[in-house]
């Protein structure tokens, strides 16, 4: 039976298309971001158009990461000048991201180092927070902080999990480090956060994060099928007995 086209069936290969004029300037991504917003940026337009955070009917949480607090006056906001992390949200008890259009908002977690160029000063939240499951929970508490952790349930859905492993004893320097290194600090945190979460909220928590049969980059449009059917093939009994004991 097929499978019903999603929008990033449908778009993902334009998002993730660079020029032949484009790679030469950027030296294939080496000197320049591998892709750019325009496609991605027009598709969101269509879609949201002036929407803001505000408008919306549910409560979200993006993360995002300021690489200044600069401001139009050319003075620092909120300490000295510094980049740091925004975890966007219209929850209740904080307007100050209320207005800020859909549009914006996507962008500037999207923009993901290397792959894409920063975005009104942002890059994805990711570097920081590639499992927000500690940030939602930490905004609600601010929105709500009469409210015990024992009520709060959380189901944490990953992107799939690559094991990867280092061996022991490495005298790497620099140049051999520089690689993993990268990739250790992203998923370090991954993995932290659900511990935190673990101990934050105990049966209240539950992650969700399956192991593909294949790797799959960010960017790669065309290995979707492997992703659906790693999906397909996922035992969610326990996921689906947690779901029927907690909500």
């Amino acid at each position: 039976m097929p499978r019903p086209l999603s929008a990033f069936d449908r778009n993902g290969k334009r998002i993730f298309s660079g020029s032949f004029l484009g790679s030469i300037k950027d030296l294939n991504g080496f000197v320049g971001p591998e892709y750019r917003f325009s496609f991605l940026k027009g598709l969101l337009e269509e879609r949201f158009g002036d929407t803001r955070l505000g408008d919306l009917d549910r409560h979200v949480v993006v993360p995002a990461f300021s690489l200044d607090n600069l401001g139009p006056d050319g003075k620092p906001t909120g300490g000295p000048r510094s980049w740091h992390p925004r975890f966007l949200h219209n929850l209740p008890h904080d307007d100050v991201y209320h207005g800020e259009r859909l549009v914006d908002v996507a962008l500037r977690t999207s923009a993901a180092p290397m792959y894409f160029p920063t975005y009104q000063g942002h890059i994805d939240g990711g570097v920081v927070a590639n499992n927000p499951s500690l940030a939602a929970v930490t905004t609600v508490r601010r929105a709500a902080p009469d409210r015990s952790l024992g009520s709060f349930r959380l189901l944490s859905i990953g992107t799939g999990l690559i094991p990867a492993f280092i061996e022991r004893d490495r005298n790497w320097g620099v140049r051999q480090w520089i690689k993993p290194l990268l990739r250790l600090m992203v998923e370090g945190s991954m993995g932290a956060v659900h511990e935190h979460c673990e101990a934050l909220l105990g049966v209240g928590y539950h992650r969700l994060d399956p192991v593909p049969s294949v790797a799959v980059k960010l960017d790669d449009s065309k290995r979707m099928d492997a992703l659906v059917q790693c999906a397909r093939e996922h035992d969610l009994n326990g996921t689906v007995e947690w779901l029927a004991e907690h909500f």
